[in-house]
């Protein structure tokens, strides 16, 4: 059994209103993700279907045309290559993402 704690595992910050900590399995890969007010990120697909459990704090999601807005506590499901985008909203957001297969590409959208 292995046993880990997100604040050993490095803190990348991709920008000063993302960043996020990775742990990889053999199958599957997780990211603590944390945004700050402002973030839009970029319409994206990949081939990993993905799991986003919103621990702290809201978004607004788009998957496909569909789009809502989801708080603490709501987990959302992104299908293998289904566009998708996340907006920040007024808060500090922490998001537990869960992706399988482990290696993917993300192709940015227009």
């Amino acid at each position: 059994m292995s046993c880990y704690s997100w604040e050993d595992l490095p803190l990348d910050r991709v920008s000063p209103f993302k960043s996020f900590r990775t742990f990889k399995g053999e199958k599957i890969k997780v990211l603590l993700l944390i945004l700050q007010p402002g973030y839009i990120g970029e319409k994206h697909k990949h081939d990993s279907e993905q799991i986003s459990h919103i621990l702290k704090g809201k978004i607004k999601v788009k998957i496909g045309e569909e789009e809502r807005i989801v708080k603490a506590g709501d987990f959302i499901h992104t299908p293998r290559s289904q566009p998708h985008k996340t907006e920040a909203l007024d808060e500090e957001t922490i998001i537990l993402e869960i992706f399988s297969p482990v290696e993917y590409q993300k192709l940015i959208l227009e």
